[in-house]
């Protein structure tokens, strides 16, 4: 029997069922000529794309072009080697023989990646490696199981089922991209879509390596079956019930292995949800007391309010907002971790809140007050409904929640100007342009832009012109022309040296496109701080000398490190790279800054007095912007009166120079115990910051007051009267609104403070 079913199987191979397709194509000659057009094709299209930002270094984004191409290129050259392939026997063998046809295209991909770094800088080339493993070489044998499959089931319709089988793969997922909040997709065919470029930072390796290891044993899942069928054999038969088994399994478990999101399971894990009278808000239940709760609630409809005032209209829609507990609990349930997200079309947003009053809220919200005003499926600013014009997209929300720090953003345009750090608007206006960009500066600019021309001609005409920038219809005058009006308006600010200095470090960053090994740098930084977090020193060490390797005269990235780095209690690395930026000819005014005050707090942390009220001295060389000087201005009082004040000192030091290293709610307790026995005005000034949105009444209300009194330095008791002010307000106190109306007196156009006096006067008004 076993010879007779060994015959059998042997005669089924050679003469496979009807519909398999055994005969060569019709184009004879050597497979290189037959194929050489495609390969050379593919040769090119990758050279452009290492001619271009981002997919110019072996990396992310190269991987997943080339991953593109090979998806188009593979019928093709499969198509021109039909003989070799049939070839080859069974379907396991036709497999193998498709995948081997496969494995030149991906080849000449790692070959132009690498000899491209003879003209760009690769800064992690294993890890180039890594991403052209994963989303190129490993796709060559799913595309040829695809091939393998429908050449098999369908003959001569093979590239027709092909194209098919790849079109509904991918309409899918776009449609769940599209339908669900998460902004990131895992696909069979194109691997991984990361959707926000403000997320410079990629997921780990590792969980890229789950997701191909998935999708290999889904290919397993089509072969095995056809296989057995062809090949009755007992080996055959478990095979596939096995690889099924675990393709079902697999499939059940996705969302635990973090290859699909979706809106039940952000809810879920989210856990909270509240039906509010404009808004249904889905909340982290762990990261949000009963107050709280309350607090985030009122915000929510007191922004619907502002907003409906601001832009003349209530939406006619309920909108969803979901609030997570960090960024990494957002990036992590919906992919968006550095990013707030507005999904207009679905009227929901993704956010994190930072308090009573917060400008991200007002910021994501007004978006979705913009859907009627939107074109298209996305319901965006956009050129026939397709092309967005990010600047007035982003402008018109800036512009609605008109919050900043220091300056309004009339303020930080005129500073932008008058720096010669601003692009040309109008370059701008357009996707392209404005993700070319620094993004603070577009946003900057178009928000002060929108918000001109809103304060100007009112709501009405913008809303007009939103959908398509249609200026000159709804203005009667061109773009060029209301952006020299909004110059002569900008250039009526007058401004001081230390607000100029505060610009030049507020917006330094150049954008991602132009700044030497981005992702990898940003993926690195943010893979060693996870790292410090679990107390993996080694790992962190290892992250840290590779972006130091890929940011040579980067102040920013060694100041970012040497924070990092005083966590993990290795404070002489920390002190020598921030020397480093102090002595470097490279280093801007206001990285010195930074880095003396975090040198201070090396030496205070180490117990060297001296050493950390020199430094604080010295930052006298270079302009002093308010926030700086305030941050000066406590450590230097705690220094000074330590010995007097010992408690205080001891509090105000591992509030911020070690604050990581104790639970916070030691470290408030300290300051409000030194606050109360010492009488320290500077220990009552910080905790009664941290306070003043949450605490009871007494405690709050005490420690600001108190530091008031004492307090000389102009901009901390400006800092101290908001707190008290919102204090005061959150609780229907009418002396807070008093306080706020005291500090908008005779501020202008440029001044943040008064802005947001000015809004918490609006909320009064309305008790």
């Amino acid at each position: 029997m076993t010879q007779s079913s060994s015959s059998a199987e042997t005669t089924r191979e050679h003469h496979p069922p009807e519909g398999a397709s055994t005969a060569a194509p019709g184009r004879r000659g050597p497979l290189w000529r037959r194929s050489g057009w495609v390969h050379a094709a593919f040769a090119l299209l990758c050279l452009v794309m290492l001619r271009l930002p981002l997919t110019n270094v072996l990396g992310y984004e190269y991987a997943i072009g080339c991953g593109w191409l090979l998806l188009v290129a593979a019928p093709l050259l499969l198509r021109d080697g039909a003989a070799e392939v049939s070839a080859a026997g069974g379907v396991l063998a036709r497999w193998a023989a498709a995948t081997r046809l496969l494995l030149a295209p991906c080849g000449v991909a790692l070959a132009l990646g690498l000899a491209n770094m003879v003209f760009v800088v690769n800064c992690d080339p294993w890890a180039g490696v890594q991403y052209w493993a994963i989303f190129v070489l490993s796709q060559a044998p799913i595309l040829a199981a695809l091939w393998v499959c429908a050449e098999r089931l369908t003959g001569r319709w093979a590239g027709v089922a092909y194209g098919v089988v790849v079109a509904v793969s991918v309409i899918v997922s776009l449609w769940h991209l599209a339908s669900q909040p998460p902004i990131v997709m895992y696909n069979t065919f194109l691997g991984y879509f990361a959707g926000s470029i403000y997320d410079e930072s990629l997921v780990p390796v590792g969980q890229h390596v789950v997701f191909r290891g998935y999708t290999l044993l889904v290919a397993l899942g089509w072969l095995l079956p056809l296989a057995w069928w062809e090949r009755r054999g007992r080996a055959l038969r478990w095979g596939t019930w096995a690889v099924v088994a675990l393709c079902v399994l697999a499939y059940g478990a996705r969302s635990e292995l973090g290859l699909s999101m979706d809106r039940r399971g952000i809810e879920r894990a989210l856990g909270g949800v509240h039906e509010g009278p404009y808004l249904t808000i889905h909340y982290d239940a762990r990261s949000f007391t009963d107050a709280e709760l309350l607090q985030l609630v009122e915000d929510h409809d007191a922004r619907w309010r502002e907003l409906a005032r601001f832009w003349g209209f209530e939406p006619e829609r309920r909108f969803r907002s979901y609030v997570y507990g960090s960024a990494e609990q957002r990036g992590r349930l919906m992919g968006a971790r550095s990013t707030l997200i507005a999904r207009i079309w679905q009227g929901e947003m993704h956010i994190t809140w930072g308090g009573p009053g917060d400008e991200t809220l007002a910021h994501e919200l007004a978006h979705l007050f913009l859907y009627r005003a939107g074109r298209g499926p996305l319901r965006l600013s956009s050129r026939g409904g397709v092309l967005p014009l990010m600047g007035l997209v982003e402008g018109a929300a800036t512009a609605a929640a008109w919050g900043a720090e220091g300056l309004t953003y009339h303020g930080w345009a005129r500073a932008l100007m008058e720096l010669g750090l601003a692009p040309d608007p109008s370059r701008t206006l357009n996707a392209a342009g404005f993700w070319a960009s620094n993004s603070r500066v577009v946003y900057t600019l178009y928000g002060s832009f929108c918000r001109f021309l809103i304060d100007t001609y009112g709501p009405a005409p913008f809303l007009e012109a939103y959908g398509a920038g249609a200026f000159e219809r709804a203005y009667g005058e061109p773009l060029e022309v209301l952006l020299r009006q909004w110059t002569l308006f900008l250039e009526g600010i007058e401004l001081t040296e230390g607000q100029l200095a505060e610009a030049r470090l507020r917006y330094d960053r150049p954008a991602l496109v132009a700044r030497r090994c981005a992702r990898s740098v940003a993926t690195d930084l943010e893979s060693a701080e996870r790292a410090v977090r679990q107390r993996e020193t080694a790992e962190a060490e290892r992250c840290y000398e590779r972006v130091l390797r890929a940011s040579p005269g980067d102040g920013t990235v060694r100041l970012r490190i040497a924070s990092g780095l005083v966590r993990m209690r290795e404070e002489a690395a920390a002190a020598e790279l921030l020397d480093e930026v102090l002595a470097a000819p490279w280093s801007s005014a206001g990285q010195r800054q930074r880095a003396r005050l975090q040198r201070a707090d090396v030496a205070w942390r180490l117990g060297d007095h001296e050493a950390a009220a020199a430094l604080l001295a010295s930052m006298d060389d270079d302009a002093l912007t308010e926030e700086l000087e305030r941050q000066r201005e406590v450590r230097r009082v705690a220094i000074a009166e330590r010995a007097e004040r010992p408690m205080a000192e001891a509090a105000v030091r591992l509030w911020l120079a070690t604050s990581w290293s104790a639970p916070e709610a030691v470290v408030m307790s300290a300051l409000v115990r030194a606050a109360g026995a010492e009488g320290s005005a500077t220990a009552a000034y910080l905790a009664g910051l941290r306070l003043a949105a949450v605490a009871d009444p007494p405690v709050a209300e005490g420690l600001l007051r108190q530091a008031l009194e004492e307090l000389s330095l102009p901009s901390l008791r400006v800092r101290a009267e908001r707190a008290l002010a919102l204090h005061l307000t959150l609780r229907g106190r009418r002396e807070g609104c008093e306080r706020w109306e005291a500090l908008a007196a005779g501020r202008g156009p440029a001044d943040a403070v008064g802005a947001e006096a000015r809004m918490w006067l609006g909320r009064c008004a309305e008790w």
